[in-house]
């Protein structure tokens, strides 16, 4: 008993600089002395912190991560809207220099203990999230429409070179008829329908039969073309053998009714 009383009393006895260094391990009550660890866990702490602030990035750094954002960005814009291909390239070594320039200057606020930048960081980065879900949105509706009018002129463009009215009476091929005609074609439906004024028109209508019904691609097309100014020039020459006079040896001479053959007749009947 009167050891265990020296020891208790020695025990309350201990200096500060003896609870610091953890030389007495154990308490008066039998438990173990916390004193000595606690101290160590704030030393191993403060060596760490040191450690972060070491390896933070420095001021330079961060300013040459900036750098390399803006030479980015400069580089996306160049080729926005010229290549589907660069632009996505681009646009990826633009995300990946936003986000290494934030990393850093996350580290330096963290090691820093500068909550307010670290806050404006997050703030940074919630904005860059939203703004590339609304350009990738963006993006999906701009193809979808590409898409929609890639399949709009590939239909337009089978009516044309399906087209009997053009292939047989006329001398326009297919190319250039839908060329010339295109703008007052539309497909709604999936469905080539004709208007009787080309797109730019303030108004126009699509071309329709006496019931309200929309003509078939030909018989609209023809309807169009008789309005067309120079439709004797594209038009095929009707001329049968027997339709004209006949020349001094009782051969039937054909009488051109389209305008070119008619220039052509003219022309030479001057030089003769």
């Amino acid at each position: 008993m009167k050891k265990n009383s020296m020891i208790a009393a020695r025990g309350f006895r201990m200096t500060p600089a003896e609870r610091a260094k953890g030389r007495l391990m154990r308490s008066p009550d039998g438990h173990p002395n916390e004193g000595g660890q606690g101290q160590q866990e704030q030393q191993q702490e403060q060596q760490q912190q040191q450690q972060e602030q070491t390896q933070a990035p420095t001021a330079e750094e961060i300013a040459q991560l900036r750098a390399d954002l803006a030479a980015a960005q400069a580089a996306a814009a160049k080729f926005d809207g010229i290549d589907p291909e660069v632009a996505k390239a681009n646009a990826k070594k633009v995300a990946d220099a936003e986000k290494a320039a934030r990393d850093a200057e996350t580290a330096k606020a963290q090691a820093e203990g500068n909550f307010e930048r670290l806050r404006e960081l997050q703030n940074e980065e919630h904005q860059a999230q939203l703004t590339a879900a609304q350009t990738e949105r963006d993006n999906e509706r701009t193809r979808a429409a590409q898409a929609v009018a890639d399949a709009a002129s590939a239909r337009r463009e089978a009516a044309f070179a399906k087209s009997k009215f053009f292939a047989t009476e006329t001398i326009l091929t297919a190319d250039r008829a839908e060329r010339l005609y295109g703008d007052y074609v539309e497909i709604e439906n999936g469905v080539a329908v004709v208007y009787d004024a080309p797109k730019t028109a303030a108004k126009r209508a699509v071309v329709m039969d006496t019931k309200g019904k929309p003509l078939s691609f030909d018989d609209a097309m023809k309807k169009v073309f008789e309005n067309e100014p120079d439709k004797d020039s594209f038009l095929k020459s009707k001329v049968k053998p027997g339709a004209g006079s006949t020349t001094q040896d009782g051969k039937v001479k054909d009488v051109p009714t389209d305008r070119i053959s008619k220039l052509s007749a003219g022309l030479a009947k001057l030089r003769g």
